[in-house]
């Protein structure tokens, strides 16, 4: 063969394959894009695992997608579903140095900077929510927070429709920046557990101001209580906010800017107002389940005053469903019973916000839930709805965990009401959980009312003998009733020797309400939701 032949030859080839890379570069092109494997935000960078449990990572994918999690040696497949939905369970892992997750499908995700530890999930409204920034706390508190074996995930305040697959949180070191914007009951809790266990501690802030409890429950639960009804006002609320979006996209493509900044301004004020049922556990709690947490701290009620009877079966509602869509059938839950709040009063008085606190308590009668007391945490005869002082609040829920969860030798349950017994003129009333003589920390008890059989309560005099208190009034000859610490910002002094607060509480069951008096939150009727106008009427 002649030299020009084979130079002939071999442009022909170089021919051949350039022809052959712009052919496949164009069916590259012009081929369907291929899903990618999507994980929700709580699977990313400085993820914390909790330790000694059975793990689920879950994610998105191309239908019938293979899809393997790698961590070290050892690899988990799955496949996923019809619908591309897939999830994976990862035997319990106990790390101690930081280590790499790999999720590989149809393109590959790692995971940087994972540790193992204890998850704390930390929900609730605005108590809950209040940053470290926003509340008393000293300059060390925010100097001294280097703190790399804490971490935080927080969530921003948000509702849905429907439940979502992800959230809008991210991993972060606790740091003096990170921590200002924080939930200062959650950092303070965290610190302590970190201090007094060693243990690489996790929180997990999931809340949203002025939310009701309904809104906390998941469809599936809230249908199977009394208040299934609640659930056509959120369809109905989320329509609406539907047509809101369709009214924004249509101002985009016009590109009126003047429309498109007063619709986003409505859709703004939707989000933050709207409060119907399912809402709240649809953009906070749905994208974070099932992801195993040591437990959960709570701090929710302020929203529901005048519906503790409603309050009671839902919250308990709540805590059965939480565990299910948790897969953890003991998740505990640890709650705050809500704080004094308003103008201190001289005279008896009716209270709804005292029997919300009596139907928080009840709750306690549910397995492997925990009530931290606050009755004595607002000082002062005004107290507000958020008060500053977080510190012992979060020292009590500390103080729980670690007597029930670390085992420690801690003393953490305040003395409560067991019984009465009418001794003449006198109510003797017996205490649950008073080993020891409970103390009166003043000159004399307050916070006591007697009545009788007219139910008319009048301010009483008491005595402490040993583990039960003696109650009395020369008003009243034949008492039948006893109440304590039963008003919105009641007075109180009674403690166990360990500095606990007797738990607010009534022997009676009376009704003092007249008719006029009922509202739409008494008779037990949904609140009415803020909706804007233009989203109202389809304008």
């Amino acid at each position: 063969m002649s030299v020009n032949m084979v130079r002939q030859t071999s442009l022909n080839i170089r021919r051949l394959i350039s022809f052959g890379i712009i052919l496949l570069c164009w069916l590259c092109l012009s081929a369907p894009a291929q899903a990618t494997v999507k994980l929700p935000s709580i699977f990313s960078d400085n993820m914390v695992l909790q330790k000694d449990r059975l793990l689920y990572f879950w994610g998105l994918a191309d239908p019938l997608e293979i899809v393997t999690v790698v961590i070290g040696k050892n690899r988990y497949a799955t496949t996923a579903d019809d619908k591309g939905a897939w999830w994976v369970k990862i035997p319990p892992q106990n790390q101690t140095e930081p280590f790499t997750i790999i999720v590989r499908g149809m393109n590959v995700i790692t995971i940087n900077n994972v540790i193992t530890g204890d998850v704390w999930l930390c929900a609730g409204q605005s108590n809950m929510y209040a940053p470290l920034s926003e509340v008393d706390h000293t300059p060390e508190d925010i100097e001294q927070a280097n703190l790399p074996s804490i971490r935080f995930f927080k969530e921003e305040p948000d509702c849905a429709g429907d439940p979502q697959f992800d959230g809008s949180g991210k991993w972060v070191t606790c740091t003096p920046e990170t921590v200002r914007n924080f939930s200062a009951i959650g950092y303070f809790f965290g610190r302590e557990i970190n201090q007094k266990t060693n243990s690489n501690i996790a929180l997990v802030q999931a809340t949203r101001a002025g939310s009701s409890l309904a809104t906390w429950l998941s469809q599936e639960a809230l249908e199977k209580t009394p208040y299934k009804g609640l659930l056509g006002e959120n369809d109905e609320n989320f329509k609406q906010y539907e047509k809101l979006l369709e009214q924004i996209k249509e101002a985009r493509e016009s590109g009126s800017d003047q429309d498109l900044q007063k619709l986003e301004k409505q859709r703004k004020t939707f989000k933050k107002k709207v409060n119907t049922a399912t809402c709240a556990y649809n953009a906070l709690i749905a994208p974070l389940a099932p992801y195993q947490f040591k437990g959960v701290l709570w701090y929710q009620g302020e929203n529901d005053i005048g519906e503790n009877l409603k309050f009671k079966k839902l919250f308990v509602a709540m805590i059965q469903d939480w565990r299910e869509q948790f897969r953890f059938r003991t998740l505990p839950f640890y709650y705050v019973q809500i704080p004094p709040f308003g103008a201190k009063k001289e005279e008896p008085e009716d209270s709804y916000y005292a029997e919300l606190r009596e139907a928080q308590a009840e709750v306690q009668k549910s397995p492997y839930t925990y009530m931290a007391l606050t009755i004595d945490t607002g000082k002062g005869n005004l107290i507000p709805m958020h008060p500053r002082e977080k510190k012992t609040v979060a020292h009590r829920l500390a103080n729980l965990v670690l007597a029930t969860q670390y085992k420690q030798p801690i003393k953490c349950f305040g003395p409560s009401f067991d019984a009465i017994d009418i001794e003449g003129a006198a109510i003797r009333v017996h205490l649950r959980h008073a080993e020891e003589e409970v103390v009166c920390q003043g000159k004399t008890p307050t916070g006591f009312e007697i009545a009788g059989e007219d139910k008319i309560f009048h301010g009483a005099q008491a005595r402490i003998e040993g583990q039960s208190i003696i109650v009395y009034n020369k008003k009243v000859k034949n008492p039948v009733a006893v109440r304590y610490a039963w008003a919105d910002n009641p007075k109180g002094n009674i403690f166990s020797s360990d500095g606990i607060p007797l738990i607010p509480f009534r022997s009676d069951q009376w009704t003092h309400r007249k008719p006029e008096e009922t509202d739409n939150k008494k008779t037990g009727t949904a609140n009415p939701v803020p909706v804007p106008a233009s989203a109202a009427h389809g304008k």
